[in-house]
């Protein structure tokens, strides 16, 4: 017989939200879907991939909203005031509705946090906001009513057109960090070892000047003590 349809709304959905300091990585707050037990595993590696992202940004000026594509998923972030607000939806889930979403809650995680947001130490120390966020990850993430995203981007001021949301590939992304840490860690040994060659220069030249000058200044030191010692010999006589 004819297979039955999934439903979109399984298809349509934001799975879970990160926000983190950027300039260190100290976790602030997170959601996480737990009711579809069968991507638990799916998830969490996603959860890991969306830390990696996050640690990427730190090296960024200024990055820009953007959609990072991850096989049948998709993560979205946008980063305001030194904080990011990740969240990884459905490959199908909408960009604009994305978008939407991580401007409200920054919005509204900066209004209600801003003064403490820059001291805090502890990790998750922002968890008292993860019942407004999952509220609004189910406001958003299931159904996507586009007459509230309208709404929600008038209220935040200009829209911003979907096409002005950079899209990459995850594996650029992760693979261009690897790349950044490889160049550092190179560029780290190529600095050692110039020191360490500036250093055995050094040595070496000490070493030529020595064999060039150095019978020299021994003959001079020797006829030196010879004449002190005549002249404390005779003086004393």
């Amino acid at each position: 017989g004819d297979r039955s349809p999934v439903p979109l709304v399984l298809l349509r959905m934001i799975r879970f939200t990160l926000i983190h300091r950027v300039s260190d990585g100290q976790p602030l707050c997170e959601s996480m879907e737990e009711d579809d037990k069968s991507l638990a595993k799916e998830l969490e590696a996603a959860k890991a991939d969306a830390k990696s992202i996050i640690s990427k940004l730190g090296r960024e000026q200024n990055p820009a909203p953007c959609s990072v594509l991850a096989g049948e998923f998709t993560f979205h972030y946008l980063v305001e005031n030194d904080v990011a607000y990740l969240a990884l939806a459905d490959r199908a889930f909408s960009k604009r509705t994305a978008l939407a979403f991580l401007e409200r809650i920054s919005s509204e995680f900066w209004a209600r946090y801003q003064e403490r947001i820059g001291s805090a130490a502890r990790p998750f120390d922002f968890m008292v906001y993860e019942p407004t966020l999952v509220k609004h990850q189910e406001e958003f993430g299931r159904g996507g009513n586009r007459r509230r995203v309208d709404e929600i981007h008038q209220l935040n001021g200009e829209l911003r057109e979907v096409g002005d949301i950079m899209t990459k590939n995850l594996e650029d992304v992760l693979h261009r960090g690897e790349i950044l840490s490889s160049v550092a860690e190179k560029s780290s040994r190529l600095k050692f070892g110039s020191e360490r060659l500036a250093k055995q220069a050094k040595q070496l030249n000490w070493l030529a000047l020595w064999r060039k000058w150095g019978p020299l200044v021994g003959v001079i030191l020797f006829l030196a003590l010879v004449v002190y010692l005549r002249l404390r010999w005779f003086g004393s006589s």
